[in-house]
């Protein structure tokens, strides 16, 4: 029975959900990869970041033309004081992805050795260098979460990057993503020497920063017919109209108010015949009262010196 996702990435077998490809404009999003572009995709958190680039990743297998990638290196950030275990990790994730999802074991049997020789600031670079030369085929890297890590391990994973940009795509992947939160050309970074700098003056090779938006009416609207007709109930326009007011189209909090309706409200009352305003405003107020953690992250983000300063200057 398919669902409203409000954890991780969508799965088209379980979930009600938007074609994760139709999220960006894929003309564009091709037309980089073909140029053999380095590139940024951002959204905020529960955007649907990932789903899109899993999404991606299969397209591009399917189409045959490409190797293509997704890993994902939030799990380096409990390493943030360690360079070399850090860049292990990385390597890790990298090695097991593609063996598992590839079926390609070579960067796993070659980063032992790349590790021990070239070491954290190389290593990196001579895996992919190596890997791309042995491939049969172009590879591409969708790398997840680049912005959960930082300091000098942010650094050298860029400055890796970047130096085997001109070798691409004989000797390094075609095409890399990099995809997080924020703007990663604006992250400031303490490198290794002390030194304070942007991930952009590092990272100067980026064509695009791609930002994914939130759902748009239609999209909406969409979402909750799939979810009320499977369940064999009418939703009044109103109450669209008032999950987009409540929304402003928040994946995350659009997916909530559809599952607090669906599959809390209708099953615990059993006299809705049909989703009105009223409905949509007490399904928001239960998640409210609840504190479900994304809200409470928001908040925690409204005690921010730097959202402080913001909201202030709103306020005047």
């Amino acid at each position: 029975m398919k669902f409203f996702n409000t954890a991780g990435p969508i799965n088209v077998e379980d979930h009600f959900c938007i074609d994760p490809l139709s999220r960006f404009d894929m003309m564009d999003i091709l037309q980089l990869i073909e140029q053999k572009k380095y590139f940024i995709l951002r959204a905020p958190k529960q955007s649907g970041k990932t789903s899109f680039l899993l999404a991606l990743a299969d397209y591009l297998n399917k189409q045959g033309k490409f190797k293509c990638l997704y890993f994902n290196i939030e799990s380096v950030h409990t390493d943030q004081n360690d360079l070399a275990e850090s860049v292990k990790g990385i390597l890790n994730e990298l090695s097991s992805r593609a063996r598992d999802f590839l079926d390609d074991d070579y960067p796993e049997r070659i980063t032992p050795k790349i590790l021990s020789e070239r070491g954290p600031n190389q290593s990196i670079n001579e895996i992919l260098t190596l890997w791309v030369k042995s491939s049969d085929k172009p590879i591409i890297l969708l790398i997840d979460d680049i912005d959960s890590i930082k300091g000098s391990i942010f650094a050298s994973l860029l400055r890796q990057l970047r130096s085997g940009y001109d070798k691409r795509p004989k000797l390094f992947p075609h095409s890399i993503v990099l995809c997080g939160v924020e703007d990663i050309r604006f992250v400031k970074i303490t490198d290794s020497s002390g030194d304070v700098v942007t991930a952009g003056d590092i990272f100067n090779i980026d064509a695009k920063s791609l930002r994914l938006n939130n759902f748009n009416l239609d999209e909406i609207k969409s979402l909750f017919h799939q979810g009320i007709d499977n369940i064999g109930i009418e939703i009044e326009e109103n109450a669209i109209q008032k999950i987009w007011q409540l929304t402003d189209g928040q994946p995350w909090i659009v997916n909530a108010l559809g599952y607090e309706i669906c599959f809390e409200m209708i099953p615990r009352k059993q006299d809705i015949k049909k989703i009105r305003e009223r409905d949509v405003d007490e399904a928001a107020e239960n998640i409210i009262q609840r504190r479900e953690m994304h809200l409470r992250n928001l908040v925690d983000k409204l005690s921010e010196d730097r959202v402080k300063k913001l909201i202030s200057c709103m306020l005047i």
